[in-house]
């Protein structure tokens, strides 16, 4: 999996982590799409816009899939945390708003 682009659904992407084999659900949450569950993301994405933030959720060529809203971006991380276990390290992709 590549980098993500700069903006993703019109917000700056601030920083992102990609999943390996050993990243794995919680099962604290369940996301669905149009009455579907949604399958494992590859990678997760915080992006900022309108002065809040975005925990995305993509596949493996960074199509979002669903999102959550944060005001902070430890609020974003916090919610990565509690529905995924052995999470990579966040990379930086562009500075804080």
């Amino acid at each position: 999996m590549k980098v993500p682009p700069l903006e993703l659904h019109s917000a700056k992407v601030l920083q992102y982590t990609i999943f390996d084999e050993t990243v794995y659900s919680t099962d604290a949450t369940k996301h669905s799409i149009a009455g579907t569950a949604m399958e494992m993301p590859a990678g997760l994405a915080i992006a900022s816009a309108d002065g809040a933030f975005y925990l995305l959720y993509c596949d493996e060529n960074w199509q979002v899939l669903t999102d959550t809203w944060h005001q902070s971006i430890s609020e974003a991380k916090s919610q990565a945390e509690f529905e995924f276990e052995k999470l990579g390290d966040w990379k930086i992709l562009a500075d804080d708003v």
